[in-house]
């Protein structure tokens, strides 16, 4: 039995080399797909190119035939991919005016992050960025700001945190 080398988590409509291992030489490597196209539009070889469809499922399958008598196939492996879903931000809506406040999205392995704030008179991403965890410096003035995160492996994927309230410390009463 063939095995597929490649990734198993995909962004929709993303495009992904995919390779055939196995313990046997001299054999063809058939691929079929569900879900998306391959280059080579043949789908014999390998490596291939996969470019998966905005919608799933998302299948991809191989088999390998024996280039000598008896030319046996064997049985397909089969890789049924997971769609990545849009990063999710947590942390507080409402903050303190010169407080540092931590928000972390999604952790997707291997996957960088693109933070960003608005608007930047508010505060600033002062550790963090690139990663699923930040802080950010709220500055001394109060409003109301935006965090927003995506991947650059899978920019159709993002994601908003609005109307986080930056506001004044409550006056001390005596």
């Amino acid at each position: 039995l063939p095995t597929i080398i490649g990734p198993a988590f995909i962004c929709p409509g993303g495009t992904y080399q995919y390779s055939a291992g196995s313990m046997l030489s001299n054999v063809t490597f058939t691929w079929s797909i569900t879900g998306g196209t391959i280059v080579p539009a043949s789908g014999i070889g390998s490596p291939v190119t996969v470019t998966w469809n905005p919608t799933g499922p998302y299948i991809l399958s191989v088999i390998q035939t024996l280039n000598a008598a008896p030319f046996c196939s064997s049985l397909p492996a089969v890789l049924n991919a997971g769609a990545l879903a849009s990063p999710s931000i947590s942390g507080p809506v409402i903050t303190c005016i010169n407080g540092v406040t931590s928000y972390t999205a999604t952790s997707v392995p291997g996957f960088t992050y693109n933070w960003t704030l608005s608007p930047l008179g508010l505060g600033s991403i002062i550790s963090g960025n690139g990663t699923d965890s930040i802080q950010v410096q709220w500055l001394n003035s109060p409003g109301t700001a935006t965090i927003s995160i995506s991947y650059p492996q899978c920019p159709s994927l993002s994601s908003t945190l609005s109307n986080i309230v930056v506001t004044n410390a409550p006056a001390p009463t005596i």
